[in-house]
């Protein structure tokens, strides 16, 4: 059974006075899923403290609320629902990506502790949530251009699903979940705003063909296995910068 946090959580009485009832009327708790979300976007010139306040208080501070009653009491799964925007980056979501990556840093701290812990960036989901409720169809398509790929609701579902199994800090899994970036072809017309960065170039694929020069050439290794390939200091800044491919 999932119950919502008061739409007021910048109160801990009132986080702690659900979890009470929670506690007293439903069967054991099993595990805490935090999607608790309020989006304000502004370029970062434009932010000011109550527009950072909105934005941060549900993911920041419910977050240190439940971790501050639920304790080290032990959960099946704690699994905390981010943003894919958190990861590639967006112009206008500077404090909504740092509000997301503060409940990746206390999942982090929490399987340090041996604790259950877990988070998803979710990319676009079609269909069902604030994209399609909030969003014109022009600009749910411009999130093609950073890069996103449609999810459908049954797709959430079977990550939600690995996040919970991922949550224990037994399962040998790493805690955080990226998901919705859809595959770049390097040697396309189609670019996005992290193709030259080289934490995204597992997805970014090669077809054969095109310049064959050993300078530019590119078989798809991942840049773990190009940086171990790699003879001299120049190669390793040429790989991290995304010009050489080996």
């Amino acid at each position: 059974m999932l119950t919502e946090l008061p739409s007021d959580i910048t109160d801990k009485t009132s986080v702690q006075k659900v979890y009470d009832e929670i506690i007293s009327t439903l069967p054991p708790l099993a595990g805490i899923a935090q999607g608790a979300m309020v989006l304000h976007d502004a370029l970062f010139a434009d932010i000011n403290l109550e527009k950072v306040q909105k934005v941060l208080q549900p993911k920041v501070n419910g977050s240190q609320y439940l971790q501050e009653i639920i304790g080290d009491n032990p959960l099946n799964f704690f699994v905390f629902f981010s943003s894919i925007a958190s990861v590639t980056g967006n112009g206008g979501q500077s404090h909504y990506a740092a509000a997301n990556m503060f409940m990746a840093g206390l999942a982090a701290q929490r399987r340090k502790r041996g604790l259950a812990a877990s988070v998803v960036h979710i990319g676009a989901i079609i269909g069902n949530g604030y994209i399609t409720r909030e969003l014109t169809q022009a600009q749910q398509n411009a999130l093609r251009s950073y890069g996103n790929v449609l999810m459908s609701e049954q797709d959430f579902h079977q990550i939600f699903a690995e996040a919970v199994v991922a949550s224990k800090p037994t399962s040998g899994q790493h805690f955080e979940i990226m998901t919705g970036l859809r595959l770049i072809d390097a040697n396309g017309t189609d670019r996005t705003t992290w193709f030259d960065n080289p934490k995204f170039q597992h997805i970014v694929t090669h077809s054969e063909g095109g310049d064959t020069n050993s300078s530019t050439m590119n078989t798809a290794a991942p840049v773990k296995i190009q940086l171990l390939a790699a003879t001299t200091q120049q190669n390793v800044v040429d790989i991290l910068r995304g010009t050489l491919y080996i």
